[in-house]
């Protein structure tokens, strides 16, 4: 195992507390970092990300009360921000509820530290990082480190190495084009897992719907699923971004409307609307499956599953 050279790498540290920033700045110059920009705002990340100009790793508080930690980084992970959604990405807080450690979670954080923390804490979360780090799961909405506790908990979502710019930069030594090659490659790979699985969602959610809304029972739970298949919907027109899957994003329009015309009736079910729920469901979930493999001839290599 080669030694990580911290020298080259770039660091963010993002905390309010100027002592936590001046901590910090010790515990990774000891580690041998160099090139450590600290600041009491995410505008930092926001404006690095406009210039396609990212650092390695990022150290951010998570508790801010004017602007939002983890809905940055959910935008990174879910490309809807940025070039790199597999950013290393630690996060830190005082006192930390549950819900905020749920909002961290969901996010896709690599880590989470609670302060006070010792300068072993965050030295092993970089070590993990470069040496040990998670591989990543995708969902119709979710991009990050497995967030099963149980490590032995037997998933059908496939878990994946994924690019890692602490680790190019202090283990590798790739250069910045090859490891945005990297990016480009992995991404095709995970978007392609993104939409097999929101095809099956769309599946299920529907199969779930039809039976309810022909026995005209819509109770909370069949809200709550339609509320998660316009999710789902959403999702599928924004990751279908190949050429050939045109037919699909109009498709998913039609089928947002249908769906949103069934939760806006004012408790009369349009049975013609129900009728074409199926229908939809067949045509995205089988042009999605369709496109898995025409592109690229090497696509069964880049597979996840």
């Amino acid at each position: 195992m080669k030694n990580a050279n911290f020298h080259k790498a770039k660091v963010y540290v993002i905390a309010q507390d100027k002592g936590i920033r001046q901590s910090l700045k010790t515990v990774l110059f000891s580690k041998g970092f160099r090139t450590v920009q600290a600041t009491g705002s995410l505008d930092l990340l926001v404006d690095a990300i406009n210039l396609k100009d990212l650092p390695d790793l990022v150290i951010t508080d998570v508790d801010f009360e004017d602007q939002d930690a983890c809905e940055l980084i959910f935008s990174i992970r879910n490309k809807r921000f940025g070039d790199d959604p597999y950013l290393p990405v630690v996060g830190m807080a005082w006192n930390p509820q549950p819900d905020l450690i749920h909002k961290v979670i969901n996010a896709g954080f690599d880590f989470f530290v609670a302060k006070p923390f010792s300068a072993q804490q965050i030295s092993e979360r970089i070590e993990k990082i470069v040496y040990e780090r998670q591989p990543f799961v995708v969902t119709g909405d979710y991009l990050g480190p497995n967030r099963h506790k149980d490590a032995n908990r037997e998933s059908k979502i496939p878990a994946f190495e994924v690019p890692n710019s602490l680790k190019s930069t202090a283990v590798d030594n790739l250069r910045k084009s090859d490891h945005r090659q990297k990016i480009r490659e992995t991404n095709k790979a995970v978007n392609q897992q993104r939409l097999n699985q929101l095809a099956a969602d769309i599946e299920r959610l529907v199969a779930l719907i039809v039976p309810d809304l022909d026995a005209k029972k819509v109770d909370s739970t069949t809200v709550e699923n339609l509320d998660q298949l316009l999710e789902m919907l959403k999702h599928t027109r924004f990751h279908a971004v190949k050429d050939t899957q045109a037919d699909i994003r109009d498709l998913c329009v039609t089928f947002y409307r249908t769906v949103k015309s069934l939760l806006t009736a004012d408790g009369e079910i349009n049975l013609s609307d129900v009728k074409k729920l199926q229908p939809l469901s067949d045509a995205v979930t089988a042009g999605l499956t369709k496109t898995q493999s025409t592109d690229d001839p090497s696509a069964q290599e880049q597979q996840i599953a």
